[in-house]
């Protein structure tokens, strides 16, 4: 199945993707049992893009949460990520 089908397949089942309010007024809670690593990558990226965040900002928030560097691809995600929002 290509790309294109997939997409047109999930709109039909599941309706058009929902668009984000402007600027969410209400708390975020985001758990994963043992992804304070993993958790803390979505939210550096979701600090940068939308609360035009520095990298060396939501860097440090990731460590005070307990994000551990022994997980250098994950490091290596969220630089180059930052590089593509020109942070």
């Amino acid at each position: 199945m290509c790309k294109d089908s997939i997409v047109a397949h999930s709109r039909q089942a599941f309706g058009p993707s929902p668009r984000p309010p402007a600027r969410l007024t209400l708390p975020v809670f985001l758990h994963c049992r043992q992804g304070q690593d993993r958790t803390g990558i979505v939210v550096a990226a979701y600090r940068m893009k939308v609360d035009g965040w520095s990298l060396a900002d939501a860097e440090a928030e990731m460590r005070s949460f307990g994000f551990h560097d022994i997980w250098m691809e994950l490091k290596e995600f969220i630089r180059e990520y930052a590089k593509g929002l020109g942070k």
